[in-house]
């Protein structure tokens, strides 16, 4: 099959773009980080709130940088250090690159998956990734690409034999993901979960709701599969209105019911157990995806495996899947122990599933509970009810370590030691021996990634 996607000139003319250097097919890489170019690449420059790529312009090139996407405001003083490389200048780089992106979709045109919620979408855009890859050709991020720059990025490295491409959508503002939409409409949408997150700008539950149900302005969209266990969700989804076909997954209710959850220990870490039912149809399933919660994902993953006609597949991925990093995965620490990473990131759904699946494996397991928390970000003025509420759960640990200032300060009980930042925390005395089983879980912006890393053995340690 031809390799055509586009040429710079082509993209200029596409995008209101000035066209600087040799014209050239549009490289299939693109890089939104100097330090990550790699040769051949398309390096996006963008202004960020604390640094503008322009700056790092220089980098890129010196890294194998083919050609670059810039403000037109900044062409003159890019202009002499280009070389051989090409230059394409545009009023806003970050739109430009959408609108090359949106074209490259519409050319391929593969059956888009298109996946938000509060909690999950990660991973469950990995599993169904795994199913669809073992029979289609299929492209997704490597990484949480879920704004409009990261999917444009997403889009672009897409190869034109594609099947499949798995998208994430995500949001922290109204009009987020009606955006992307736009320019990369799903046929098959996934809606994990709504839970306080973002509220900042989404101010209660109700309106995450209404941020997340933008994915069904898709033009494209047929199809939904959705956490009916969630009342909101379900009662929008299930309200009339809706002309899309729906399929509702969860505990209490739904299409495809789980039961039997259960967390066991196996020679390399935790496994999570449940039953699927759907009419007629039981299967058990067991999966390294740990948590109680991991259920949720899978079930929806399970949904999307028989809209794809790959359910066979099913039992054979979900047994081999490991949660991927800072979501639920289980290392070993140095000192002999477990440590379970919940680092990327955390909400109160999130934190008190995590928190309530840590306390159930180490019944089970006959291990001591431990818990490094970083706080919640981005909740608004509710933010310490929020932390109180994660806090009068934490009963069953033998010891926790809360990290960072929007924690309750009074009626601590002594087991539990509020320190300002993860350097702080590595100061904590905390036995991390063999027999202890310690969650680590916080927003990004703690830093309990450099907690794992620092008491954790990594691969290749």
């Amino acid at each position: 099959m031809s390799s055509f996607r586009m040429t710079l000139g082509q993209a200029a003319d596409l995008v209101g773009g000035i066209l600087v250097g040799p014209d050239m097919e549009l490289p299939r890489r693109v890089a939104l980080d100097s330090r990550e170019v790699l040769s051949g690449d398309l390096f996006v420059a963008l202004r960020g709130n604390r640094t503008d790529g322009h700056a790092f312009v220089g980098q890129a090139l010196s890294r194998g940088a083919r050609c670059l996407l810039v403000e037109i405001s900044k062409l003159e003083e890019i202009r002499p250090g280009l070389g051989g490389a090409s230059c394409l200048a545009v009023p806003d780089p970050e739109l430009a690159l959408a609108e090359m992106a949106s074209h490259w979709l519409k050319l391929v045109s593969p059956v888009v998956v298109g996946i938000t919620g509060s909690v999950g979408k990660t991973t469950t855009r990995e599993v169904i990734l795994s199913l669809l890859g073992r029979r289609f050709k299929v492209h997704g991020s490597p990484k949480s690409y879920n704004t409009l720059i990261g999917l444009s990025a997403t889009v672009m490295g897409m190869d034109r034999g594609c099947d499949n491409l798995v998208l994430e959508y995500g949001t922290s503002s109204f009009g987020e993901i009606s955006k992307l939409v736009s320019y990369f409409p799903p046929d098959e949408m996934v809606i994990t979960e709504v839970a306080p997150a973002h509220l900042e700008r989404l101010r209660d539950v109700q309106g995450v709701l209404r941020a997340k149900l933008e994915i069904l302005e898709s033009q494209r969209g047929r199809f939904l599969s959705y956490n009916a266990d969630n009342d909101l969700l379900w009662g929008a989804v299930t309200g009339g209105g809706l002309t899309v076909q729906r399929m509702g997954v969860g505990v209490r209710r739904g299409d495809v019911r789980i039961s039997d959850r259960r967390i066991v220990w196996g020679d390399d870490g935790p496994r999570l157990n449940f039953n699927l039912h759907h009419g007629d149809r039981q299967l058990e399933v067991s999966s390294g995806l740990w948590p109680l919660h991991g259920a949720y994902p899978l079930a929806l993953s399970w949904v999307m495996a028989l809209r794809f006609g790959v359910e066979d597949l099913f039992p054979e991925v979900a047994y081999g899947f490991k949660p991927v990093k800072g979501r639920g995965r289980a290392i070993r620490s140095r000192e002999g122990g477990w440590l379970m990473d919940e680092s990327y990131n955390a909400n109160p759904t999130s934190m008190l599933g995590a928190i309530d699946s840590t306390l159930e494996l180490a019944r089970g397991s006959s291990m001591r509970p431990q818990a490094v928390l970083g706080g919640m970000l981005e909740m608004g003025e509710d933010s310490s009810l929020w932390h109180r509420r994660i806090v009068d759960r934490l009963n069953g640990f033998q010891r926790v370590i809360l990290v960072g200032d929007r924690w309750p300060s009074d009626r601590l009980p002594d087991w539990v030691v509020p320190v300002g930042s993860f350097e702080d925390a590595l100061e904590v005395p905390m036995d991390l021996g063999e027999g202890t089983l310690t969650l680590v879980k916080g927003s990004r912006g703690y830093k309990l990634d450099l907690y794992v890393e620092a008491k954790g053995v990594m691969d290749g340690d």
